[in-house]
């Protein structure tokens, strides 16, 4: 548009940095760089207004993925993938993690799969099966380093890192094969 306008804003210092925003219907949510995440009602683009939150102390979600009833995110401090379900954006809940590696990096979802990097370790790219969200469970990784975001269409994924793109096909989960 030629003249984008301000139409409505959320404020709340305590919160903390967000470091990544994701929309879904009627809500945003937003990973904070202090630890956790906040969903906020954005139906009404004049008046935005706090749903919840959820809070993990120090650990940062840099990264958050929502698909359907599910949120996907990496604790920073444990480097956990997990997933919460937000069915009740009230009250999100916590339903499933697992670990890959040690690190945390871009997240995509498509089925039952999630598509996770992990920036600092050498095996960088990991195929979680997600289709029980309480207990997700590591299907396939690729080694490659300082993998940073991913997306994912048909067969591929498509890796960026620091210097590098990567075309990894995924259809095979077990044994994804850049």
């Amino acid at each position: 548009p030629a003249s984008p306008s301000l139409r409505g804003s959320f404020t709340d210092a305590g919160l903390g940095t967000a470091v990544e925003i994701v929309v879904q219907g009627k809500y945003a949510y937003m990973a904070i760089q202090a630890g956790g995440f906040v969903i906020i009602d954005v139906s009404n683009p004049n008046a935005p207004s706090f749903v919840s939150q959820v809070k993990n102390g120090t650990n940062p979600f840099d990264y958050i993925y929502v698909s359907g009833k599910y949120l996907y995110t990496f604790d920073g401090g444990t480097f956990a993938f997990q997933i919460y379900d937000i069915s009740n954006p009230r009250r999100p809940v916590l339903v499933g993690s697992v670990v890959p590696a040690n690190s945390t990096g871009g997240i995509y979802v498509s089925g039952k799969y999630a598509y996770v990097c992990q920036r600092n370790s050498s095996n960088g790219f990991y195929i979680v099966e997600v289709s029980n969200p309480s207990a997700p469970k590591v299907r396939g990784n690729v080694t490659m380093t300082d993998c940073q975001d991913i997306y994912v269409q048909g067969r591929y994924a498509y890796v960026a890192g620091e210097t590098y793109v990567k075309i990894v096909d995924v259809s095979t989960p077990s044994s994804p094969s850049v």
